[in-house]
């Protein structure tokens, strides 16, 4: 038997009409909360962890975090530090030529109060102490709640500073 256009035509018409059509979700586009001042006071917007045992000064500034009201505050929040390329963030330990200083956050609130819920090291290199391209580093991510609060501390001896807002620092991430 040969097949011929008049048979494969019409078999093929029907093949491609019956397969699906391609189903497009829209991708999640997470929303970001930045630090308000906590109750124990302090700027939300100038974070500098020091810890000098040597001259008994020890800094850990506490952040807030509010999602704003109306907003389902359900799902994963995200504690993030993001700083685009030539952020500065000073460190004394990269300052001395050594590495970053680790970065201890514990949460202030919820049913981890009290617990230390993250640890990173930020970016930050010599001469200008300042970022080399754009990073962003997930601390830790959390059920999400209206309001969620966190105390920043040094591992180690020395100081940590750097501003936070729209353009860079630490945010809360939510939504998705």
């Amino acid at each position: 038997m040969q097949f011929t256009t008049t048979t494969i035509l019409p078999l093929l018409l029907t093949l491609t009409s019956a397969s699906p059509t391609p189903h497009h979700e829209t991708a999640c586009v997470p929303k970001r909360s930045y630090p308000v001042s906590h109750p124990s006071g302090g700027s939300p917007y100038n974070i500098n962890p020091v810890n000098r045992p040597q001259f008994g000064s020890f800094i850990t500034p506490e952040i807030g975090f509010v999602i704003p009201e109306g907003t389902p505050a359900t799902g994963p929040c995200s504690l993030i530090a993001a700083f685009p390329k030539n952020y500065e963030v000073v460190d004394t330990s990269v300052g001395n030529g050594g590495q970053p200083l680790l970065l201890n956050f514990f949460a202030l609130d919820g049913p981890a109060s009290g617990s230390l819920v993250g640890t990173t090291r930020l970016p930050t290199f010599l001469p200008s102490q300042k970022t080399k391209e754009d990073v962003e580093i997930v601390i830790n991510s959390f059920a999400c709640r209206p309001y969620q609060a966190f105390r920043i501390e040094l591992g180690e001896t020395g100081e940590v500073g750097f501003l936070t807002g729209e353009e860079g620092g630490l945010f809360l991430e939510y939504g998705c």
